[in-house]
């Protein structure tokens, strides 16, 4: 996994409207961005407002936490971004991020497991999936300690279930499962203690991923989904 300084993220959305890609074109890179990061939990405003600046011009204000842009389309390559806080024009970071031909990629902005701030880029399969199943996956992202993760499907025909152990900041894993309602539960590991649960509707055809975000000290533990259609 690449990681990337905090507000990173936010730049590419702005590269890919400069250079004027809405869809994702063959042998793109697919990308998808989300800013992850509770300004709670920096002592600043929840929403966590940044600028972005684009060859020393503003070009998008003020992209807040929990947002989502994409798909956008980049060609492979390697761009250039720089960030201010809102409403300030020193850079916080200027930095170079790749992007490689036909991958599906999130960019997101996120706290590690002792509170600090961080990004990371993540890579998911898109490949066609075989029979009637969805592909789900799960980004631990927080500030929280290793978890086990299991889910339970509550609608459709029988009752099939998951279950995935030790599961850190930074990690993500996937599962290919039937679709339909399933509910999705976590805590802390080796406990057996469910620390809290998100109804996930799955659906056939589509990966589904879910980044669990924030703090638990600060109780802004939150869930992002993002649905990504094209396993057919």
């Amino acid at each position: 996994m690449k990681r990337i300084n905090v507000l990173l993220v936010l730049g590419l959305f702005v590269l890919a409207v400069t250079a004027g890609y809405a869809q994702a074109q063959d042998k793109n890179a697919q990308v998808f961005v989300i800013h992850g990061i509770p300004g709670i939990d920096l002592g600043l405003d929840p929403d966590l407002s940044v600028d972005v600046y684009v060859d020393d011009a503003l070009a998008i204000p003020g992209f807040k936490f929990k947002q989502k842009v994409g798909p956008l389309a980049f060609p492979a390559g390697t761009y250039n971004i720089k960030i201010a806080l809102e409403g300030t024009t020193d850079p916080v970071i200027e930095a170079d991020v790749p992007f490689f031909s036909n991958e599906t990629a999130v960019v997101i902005a996120h706290l590690t497991d002792e509170g600090g701030i961080t990004a990371s880029k993540f890579v998911y399969d898109m490949s066609p999936i075989s029979g009637i199943k969805s592909r789900f996956y799960f980004n631990h992202l927080a500030n929280a300690p290793t978890v086990d993760v299991w889910a339970n499907r509550t609608t459709g025909v029988g009752n099939p279930m998951f279950r995935v152990d030790e599961i850190s900041n930074g990690d993500k894993f996937f599962v290919e499962v039937r679709p339909k309602e399933w509910l999705l539960s976590l805590g802390p590991t080796g406990t057996g203690i469910e620390l809290t649960s998100k109804h996930v509707r799955l659906q056939y055809a589509k990966a589904t991923l879910i980044f669990a975000l924030g703090s638990l000290e600060n109780q802004t533990f939150t869930f992002i989904s993002l649905r990504i259609r094209g396993l057919k």
